[in-house]
């Protein structure tokens, strides 16, 4: 029965899973923000909350990111070994 599925399918999966993984820990993790410089020296941060705003759904979402990029990965991997 496995065998009926294409791999593209289950590595397509674990890719989106990758993506989404990603997105949470970068939009629920991380309470300092991501450090850019401009062209004069200056630094800013983009995109993240201050680090007294991360109550405990989105430290849960955070950690839901990490085992989405886990089983995104192990579905790519399950989707090489396949003929």
């Amino acid at each position: 029965m496995i065998a009926e599925i294409n791999p593209a399918y289950i590595a397509t999966i674990g890719l989106l899973l990758d993506i989404a993984g990603v997105w949470f820990i970068f939009k629920f993790d991380l309470g300092k923000g991501i450090p850019v410089f401009n062209s004069d020296g200056t630094e800013h941060m983009i995109g993240q909350g201050s680090s007294s705003d991360r109550r405990t759904w989105k430290k849960r979402l955070a950690g839901s990111g990490i085992w989405l990029i886990t089983v995104g990965f192990t579905l790519q991997i399950i989707a090489l070994w396949m003929p």
